[in-house]
């Protein structure tokens, strides 16, 4: 689910990321074409389902770029961003998190956050060994294939699912042509 679909469901997220996220435009963008109410502040955005109610996404960010695969200071960004994230949820307790990077879970182990944490991993799961044995907390495969491999190798009652990664079925309409290849179109679907 994008953070757009869970706001339209009434959800209100917070998205940590890099400083220049797209996020906020780009859920923008999207209520427009839907033509759904919004109320924008900065780094916030409010929308209105059309069915009387009303969700949001915000975005707090640390004052760096993002980070990549090949970044040597990710480890110190994902820091920052973790700890953010356990300043904020002192302030205000969340439901869930989820995470996108394992290196975040030992800090929100320590802060007492691991029992709201759902990791949603993209790298293969033999690379977390350690993090896995340290810490118990539930994942989100995001193949078939990553599910399997994740369950040779650890405790398959921690594999919540699969959410694969790819285009967003909410917004893209995929169907077979005559050869067995695979059309996509973008749709968005209206909500009312």
């Amino acid at each position: 689910m994008t953070a757009f679909q869970a706001a339209v469901c009434a959800h209100d997220i917070t998205i940590y990321g890099p400083q220049g996220s797209q996020i906020i435009p780009f859920t923008e963008n999207i209520a427009a074409r839907l033509g759904l109410p919004i109320e924008m502040e900065e780094n916030h955005i409010r929308i209105d389902n059309g069915k009387g109610k009303f969700g949001s996404v915000t975005l707090r960010t640390i004052p760096y770029g993002p980070t990549g695969y090949n970044d040597p200071t990710s480890q110190f960004k994902n820091d920052e961003l973790a700890k953010l994230l356990i300043a904020d949820a002192a302030m205000n307790p969340f439901e869930l998190i989820h995470v996108h990077s394992k290196m975040r879970i030992p800090l929100l182990a320590a802060a007492g956050l691991l029992p709201l944490v759902v990791a949603h991993e993209h790298d293969l799961p033999s690379s977390n060994m350690e993090i896995h044995q340290s810490y118990r907390y539930p994942v989100i495969a995001i193949s078939q294939s990553q599910a399997e491999h994740f369950c040779q190798i650890h405790d398959p009652r921690l594999l919540l699912g699969v959410a694969y990664h790819g285009l967003d079925s909410f917004t893209f309409h995929y169907e077979k042509d005559t050869q067995g290849y695979t059309r996509i179109s973008c749709t968005y679907r209206a909500l009312r």
